[in-house]
């Protein structure tokens, strides 16, 4: 496996903590997006559950003609899916819409004195006493309650638009931030690669070459402290290379002093072998 390149360990350095950081701002951004949509929602459906619910409490006449041409009108309102009155069994009274979804989870419908919301599948049901009784089936007058469906569809539209659009935003700054960094790391760390060229050219025939590149900062230093070695290899080999000519000379001129002697010490020994000949033959 090929090793990073300095270049790579450098934007992958700083791309990891921002990558993470940037992912824990956009999920800090989309939950709180997604609880201002939900307290939004809240609170308009609240708002209709008490406009509507004052309405029915006012109404002068509250014949089953009044009630459903009252609840009709209500469906007028945008993301209102359904509005029913219903007995403390919860029973239907007056409808208008389709039928309120069933709860999700282990929720449990459970008319009271209060203000309750319930959960499905895609609405919120808003619950709530009527202060004015109205009439059953049978015409009798029973205590009722308000029941509100308002639709979460649009909700779950706008969640999903906020998190693409943190999504999008966060893959833009990412790139962005990564063209950056390799551009700036790239200029930043180009001297170094220049430096490494030159000293692949430099050998003992070469010595002469010198870094000459646009670094700044540390890398400066870096390449002035190259230089001044690359100048004392090359003093020092120009010291060798005089010191080895005069060696090799004091060599030649010790050989060619040997080589005289030799002769010398080989005459020598010819005129004594010659000199013991001629006494020998004297002495005859």
């Amino acid at each position: 496996m090929k090793p990073w390149s300095l270049q790579s360990r450098l934007i992958a350095l700083l791309l990891i903590p921002t990558t993470l950081l940037v992912f824990g701002l956009g999920v800090g951004m989309v939950v709180s997006r997604f609880n201002d949509f939900e307290t939004v929602q809240d609170e308009r459906g609240r708002l209709l559950l008490a406009k509507y619910g004052n309405a029915f409490d006012q109404l002068r006449d509250t014949t089953p003609e009044s009630l459903q041409k009252l609840s009709v009108q209500a469906l007028e309102e945008p993301s209102l899916r359904s509005l029913t009155l219903m007995d403390s069994k919860g029973a239907s009274l007056v409808n208008s819409g389709p039928m309120p979804r069933p709860l999700s989870g282990a929720q449990i419908l459970k008319p009271d004195t209060g203000t309750r919301r319930y959960l499905t599948a895609d609405s919120w049901q808003y619950v709530q006493p009527l202060e004015r009784p109205v009439p059953n089936a049978e015409g009798k007058a029973v205590p009722a309650w308000i029941l509100l469906e308002v639709s979460t569809q649009h909700l779950t539209i706008r969640k999903y638009e906020a998190l693409l659009a943190v999504l999008v935003v966060s893959l833009l700054t990412l790139a962005l931030l990564g063209i950056v960094l390799t551009r700036v790391i790239h200029r930043w760390l180009s001297p170094i690669a220049e430096m490494t060229r030159t000293m692949s050219r430099i050998d003992s025939t070469h010595l002469d070459y010198r870094l000459g590149t646009n670094a700044s900062g540390d890398l400066v230093d870096l390449q002035n402290e190259i230089n001044a070695l690359l100048d004392r290899i090359g003093t020092d080999t120009e010291e060798l290379k005089s010191s080895m000519v005069q060696t090799n000379e004091d060599l030649r001129e010790t050989m060619e002093a040997m080589e005289v002697q030799n002769i010398e010490l080989t005459l020598a020994r010819k005129e004594a072998v010659e000199g013991n000949r001629i006494k020998s033959e004297f002495l005859a």
